[in-house]
């Protein structure tokens, strides 16, 4: 991971490697704006500390867990057959900064804990890859479990982190992104929340 400092014009700093693969997504925590967090074709979150450029802590999914615990003959045939068990697109914070949600190449949208190594929570949202995630930023009663993903299969969800799905959208195409809009006030007082899709 590098900091590039867009006022001065360079690279503030290059971290140590912290996955052993491609790096598909970053953001930063909404609560501390020195956590960092990656999401990685090795199937791990990763959370960095940008202040003093270490990792805090590693997440794996069940996949990515089993991956590391084979032999390494083992990984290098399923990292050609499977890609690594369990790769992760994307990384979104909920609101509190304290849980984290990721998607992979298997559908799957998993639930971490900030902190605990293994996700708490898997939850089969598409039937193929799921390309991204993100966690409704919570100005809204009772919104702060509300996530949406948009996947391979041309469909787009919004579901609570418990996997009760709310709304799902289909489209003609892969969908490769979605994003909550803030919480917007209506007219009349109400508040309203838009999901954008592409």
């Amino acid at each position: 991971v590098g900091l590039w400092n867009w006022f001065h014009r360079r690279c503030e700093w290059k971290s140590a490697a912290g996955h052993t693969e491609t790096i598909f997504d970053c953001t930063y925590s909404p609560v501390d704006s020195n956590l960092l967090a990656t999401a990685s074709y090795d199937g791990t979150v990763v959370v960095w500390d940008t202040a003093t450029m270490t990792v805090m802590y590693t997440m794996y999914t069940e996949e990515s867990l089993h991956e590391t615990s084979t032999k390494t003959t083992v990984i290098e045939r399923n990292m050609a057959n499977t890609d690594f068990g369990c790769v992760l697109y994307a990384v979104t914070w909920s609101p509190d900064g304290q849980e984290l949600a990721a998607c992979s190449i298997h559908g799957v949208v998993y639930i971490f804990k900030l902190g605990k190594a293994k996700a708490v929570r898997s939850l089969n949202v598409h039937n193929s890859a799921c390309y991204k995630v993100d966690w409704f930023p919570g100005q809204i009663p009772d919104s702060d479990s509300l996530l949406a993903s948009s996947g391979r299969d041309c469909v787009a969800v919004a579901f609570d982190k418990e996997g009760t799905e709310r709304v799902r959208f289909n489209f003609d195409q892969p969908c490769f992104g979605c994003h909550w809009s803030p919480g917007l006030r209506g007219m009349h007082g109400n508040e309203h929340a838009l999901l954008a899709v592409g």
